[in-house]
């Protein structure tokens, strides 16, 4: 380039310089007048504008974060209760499992012990007589005595010892007869 292209555009590069460092920082004005080295500039400018943006989203983003690290928190102890009632349920259903298999023997135990006692029932009446038509007030106040004399007579048989054995005797309402 000539010498004189390069005054001009020398003075006119100061001329700008002078104008953008009254409106700068004294530090953009400093570099600005001194030889540019873009490179350098554009590295500078870039870390400078770098560390104000990592302020701002540090500023940002730390609330987010310690809000973010309560819902963790939160979320971690209700994944314990879930896995807490989670345990706990598993462990009634297999005792309601064996409950109902003990249940189950009961019931067909239940069942045994009442067909037994029906049989017993049955059986204890097998040996009970019931006198049809004998008139009210014939037994006396002693109805068990009353019986042993007069059913030997009726059936005219001859028991051992003469005494048929006798544990109770009732006379029963008029309606169940």
């Amino acid at each position: 380039m000539p010498k004189k292209q390069l005054d001009s555009s020398h003075k006119l590069r100061s001329r700008k310089l002078s104008n953008i460092s009254t409106r700068s920082s004294p530090k953009m004005a400093d570099a600005l007048m001194n030889p540019i080295d873009m490179d350098a500039l554009v590295k500078k400018i870039t870390t400078e504008v770098l560390v104000g943006v990592e302020k701002a989203l540090e500023n940002k983003i730390d609330p987010v974060l310690e809000k973010l690290s309560a819902v963790a928190t939160h979320v971690e102890q209700v994944e314990n209760r879930v896995t807490e009632a989670e345990t706990r349920i598993s462990a009634v259903e297999d005792t309601v499992s064996r409950d109902n298999a003990d249940l189950n023997e009961v019931k067909k135990k239940l069942d045994v012990a009442l067909e037994k006692i029906d049989d017993l029932e049955n059986r204890s009446r097998r040996c009970n007589i019931r006198i049809i038509g004998l008139p009210e007030g014939e037994e006396g106040t002693n109805p068990v005595s009353f019986l042993r004399t007069w059913l030997p007579n009726l059936l005219n048989t001859d028991f051992k010892n003469h005494q048929v054995k006798i544990e109770r005797a009732h006379r029963t309402r008029k309606e169940n007869a």
